[in-house]
């Protein structure tokens, strides 16, 4: 029978989680047990969350293991229940308190050599020592905690451990959150994952994430933001000293509206009825069309425009969206035919003259296969056109269907209507992928919004055309600020005629620091933006250089850059590991800038090669790929110029960089250009590079007064311990070198063994 030898509870001493649970096995010369499965279910129920977690652990060794279970709890957590599945039977475990954390951290970082764990310093432990684990079996843990969440200013935050995982992601990870609140739900927001959120009404919702190729590189994240006011305001920001701060905006209207408040629209369907679109592409097509005309609402007025050679309504002018009109509308739609030429300009006219002498919100919804071959052909002289006919201020949504289309004209027809693009794939169902997209934008609640951030300057917000916004949508902002200071925000728009505002109260922080995804995520929009317009107005050298300079900074795959997709430990085994001072010694004899990355393409070959198309350096592993599409042929081929791939204007490439473009301008959450596996990382507002072993602060010169440390001593876990600002920086690898007012903090083979009291503040002074 296989016995529970102990199960302490370690008491540590901060709050927030870093790291993920473990199975680290007794033998010091195994790497923790692999975790196949990792499972976490959610409940949320007013401010109270009950996370169960249901893990299986891989011993792909031929010999039975013992091995220490070790999971992080969140600040005010406890274990409600813990559970070991031992010969197929669930049997319940003790528990039993003891608060010997640090001497247990530093027991596993000195003999496993794994700084990596220093991401649990300072955390709630909860502790399992297993046995036995038989060879080449599993080992399946459950785990259920409850903590409150607290709420502040109508903001709520739900963390889970998952950074741990980014060395070794699980096979499978699954997350589902069930929330219920008293007080009516506005937002459900992460930062950290791409969940996919279902509010069901105004007290529940359902927060999911499922990826079996998921590397996490931050825990998990969940804003919940309540109100009971029709439209919620929160607002979150980083500010380190000194310098301008970022803020996180978050807007949602109430999910419960009455009828009245939907804003009624003049709505005008263009549908592209040219020979290409013939086939099933075209019942395709008439089923997702018929599905929008079906979802107007009451008070809508509507209009269906065919074009090919020529363009036909199916009335006049616009018709009130009547039951009887619709039917009318649904059967004229099924007897369209595909046939003749692609009238995209005289089509964009017909639309706009439909909705000339509205006083309401005006939309018009373009879809299209094709390129303009009737007509006016030129791509510029149609958008220039089109911005003149749209006298109403027309929100223009472009539906690309396949990759024979003139993408660049479609991205800058929704640009100048303030609308989006939307593509569909060859391989995509059209019905479903339009019927989805128009769901989300059929019933607006506000338009022509604006937001006055009172006595705070901000700039470079994001999106910088706000969008209208929809029942059942949330609008995040990430923008700049200046000076911190409390202020009052003012939303307005119209809802049907009537100018409406708000008021809210709101605090710009002057120093804030927890907040570290914000930057980030402004960067990753920023980055957006600056290629958008790279892509409209060609390319630039001050625009491609702040590309480039945020993408290495925040580690943003762009096609200027490219990151190799290495494990750090797979470079240090790759290569010899030379002491710190050789190191040091060598690189500032050269006069450089200390242990540089250096990335998978010469800068020369990244300025003028698509991000992986080309070959990498010698012995170098491949690049990573992340910008580029599945299919090399349709958007990188070696040797393609990367303006060409930019500039594109029609085919599969430029579809594809308008996809990530717009992925890009709009991202909430980390995208796929992750630093977690690559030679360079940022830690806490910190950029840091490897190379020779040694992880480097970019903020190093030489020169600087130095402190060196030796990794595993009592000095180095002092500082751990003590500095809480330090521990992730550390956790990087057993040779770091930090930057601190001006000072280089090094980590190494060689260097102290211990500090005095007050040694490391009066060095940092």
């Amino acid at each position: 029978m296989r016995t529970l030898l102990a199960i302490p509870m370690l008491l540590a001493f901060a709050a927030a989680s870093h790291a993920c649970c473990i199975m680290i096995p007794k033998e010091p010369d195994l790497p923790p047990l692999v975790l196949r499965k990792h499972k976490v279910q959610v409940t949320i129920d007013n401010l109270v969350a009950v996370t169960k977690v249901d893990q299986v652990f891989a011993n792909n060794t031929s010999r039975q293991l013992e091995a220490t279970y070790v999971f992080p709890l969140p600040a005010g957590a406890s274990v409600t229940e813990f559970a070991l599945w031992i010969d197929g039977k669930r049997q319940k475990a003790e528990m039993l308190e003891k608060e010997k954390a640090r001497s247990i951290y530093e027991e596993i970082v000195r003999q496993r050599k794994d700084p990596g764990l220093l991401e649990y310093v300072g955390e709630n432990l909860f502790q399992a020592r297993v046995f036995p684990i038989p060879p080449n079996g599993d080992q399946r843990v459950e785990i259920v905690i409850q903590q409150p969440l607290a709420m502040d200013a109508g903001l709520a935050e739900y963390r889970y451990p998952l950074k741990g995982l980014r060395e070794s992601p699980p096979q499978e990870l699954t997350i589902d959150v069930s929330i219920s609140s008293q007080i009516p739900i506005k937002s459900v927001y992460s930062p950290s994952l791409a969940v996919a959120v279902h509010k069901t009404d105004d007290r529940t919702a359902k927060a999911s994430f499922e990826d079996a190729r998921a590397v996490p590189e931050n825990d998990f994240s969940l804003f919940i933001t309540s109100s009971e006011k029709e439209f919620g305001l929160n607002l979150l920001a980083s500010r380190k000293p000194g310098e301008d701060g970022y803020f996180m905006l978050m807007l949602a209207p109430k999910q419960e509206l009455d009828k009245n408040a939907i804003v009624t629209r003049d709505v005008c369907f263009v549908f592209d009825c040219s020979g290409s679109m013939r086939g099933e592409k075209m019942e395709q097509a008439k089923a997702a069309l018929k599905y929008c005309v079906q979802a107007l609402n009451p008070g809508d007025r509507f209009n269906v425009l065919r074009f090919s050679t020529d363009v036909d309504g199916f009335a006049p002018s616009l018709l009130d969206a009547k039951p009887e009109e619709i039917r009318r509308a649904v059967a004229w739609i099924e007897k369209l035919e595909a046939v003749g030429g692609t009238a995209i300009d005289e089509a964009l006219g017909a639309g706009f003259k439909q909705l000339d002498g509205s006083t309401r919100p005006a939309v018009l919804v373009f879809m299209t296969d094709g390129k303009p071959t009737v007509g006016a052909t030129d791509a510029q002289v149609i958008a220039q056109r089109a911005a003149k006919s749209n006298t109403r201020s027309a929100r223009l949504f472009a539906l690309g269907v396949g990759v024979d289309l003139n993408a660049k004209l479609l991205d800058q027809l929704a640009e100048d209507g303030r609308g989006v693009p939307v593509y569909v794939a060859p391989q995509e169902d059209i019905e479903v992928k339009v019927s989805g997209f128009y769901s989300k934008i059929s019933q607006p609640v506000l338009t022509d919004l604006a937001l006055d951030f009172g006595k705070i300057a901000t700039s470079q917000v994001y999106p910088s055309k706000l969008p209208d916004l929809y029942q059942g949508s949330q609008l995040v902002l990430y923008g700049r600020y200046k000076d911190g200071g409390d202020t009052a925000i003012k939303l307005s728009g119209t809802r049907n005629g009537q100018k409406v505002e708000f008021a809210y109260d709101a605090k710009f922080p002057a120093e804030e620091l927890e907040r570290d995804f914000i930057p980030r995520l402004w960067a990753t929009r920023r980055v957006g933006y600056l290629l958008d317009e790279i892509r409209r107005n060609g390319e630039q050298a001050e625009l491609k250089d702040e590309v480039i300079q945020l993408a290495r900074k925040y580690g943003i795959v762009t096609p200027y850059t490219s990151y190799l997709v290495v494990d750090e430990r797979e470079q240090l085994a790759a290569q010899p590991e030379p002491p710190m001072d050789g190191a040091m010694h060598r690189q500032k004899r050269d006069g450089v800038f200390p242990f540089a990355a250096k990335p998978a393409l010469e800068e020369s070959r990244r300025s003028s090669e698509f991000a992986g198309g080309g070959a990498a350096a010698p012995s170098a592993p491949a690049p990573a790929q992340a910008w580029s599409p599945a299919d090399k042929d349709a958007a990188g081929a070696p040797g393609m110029n990367l303006a060409d791939y930019i500039g594109a204007e029609s085919g599969a490439r430029a579809v594809e960089a308008s996809k990530a473009v717009q992925e890009l301008k709009s991202a909430d959450a980390p995208g796929k250009a992750e630093r977690s596996r690559a030679a360079e990382r940022e830690v806490e507002g910190r950029t840091f590079t490897l190379a020779d072993g040694v992880w480097t602060d970019t903020a190093y010169k030489t020169g600087m007064p130095e402190l060196r440390i030796k990794y595993g001593s009592q000095a180095y876990f002092d500082i751990a311990f003590g500095r809480a600002d330090l521990k992730k920086a550390l956790a990087l690898g057993e040779r770091v070198v930090i930057v601190l007012n001006g000072r280089a903090l090094i980590v190494g083979a060689e260097g102290k063994e211990s500090l005095a009291p007050g040694e490391l503040d009066a060095f940092l002074k």
